[in-house]
């Protein structure tokens, strides 16, 4: 089970950069990888670094600012249906 979220984890922080990679043929190549061997032969962290170099900073932080907008609007959200079910 921990290696499951463990790998859901990875692949959500990979999605974005994606999305985001100017040199869309590595992301091709990098989602075509996933898609097939998931994390069985490259580290997420491998992955991330391949297509960190061919992402603008500027880009990647409004990325980041995105998600952490995503993750809080999803934790108040959960925080409230907890509050109505107690």
């Amino acid at each position: 089970m921990r290696r499951l979220a463990k790998e859901l984890d990875d692949m959500k922080s990979i999605v974005s950069l994606l999305a985001v990679a100017p040199d869309r043929a590595i992301a091709v190549t990098w989602a075509s990888e996933l898609e097939k061997n998931g994390f069985a032969h490259h580290t997420a962290d491998e992955i991330k670094k391949s297509l960190l170099v061919s992402v603008p900073s500027g880009v990647v932080m409004k990325c980041l600012g995105l998600l952490l907008m995503l993750y809080r609007t999803a934790m108040t959200s959960s925080s409230r249906q907890l509050s109505k079910t107690h």
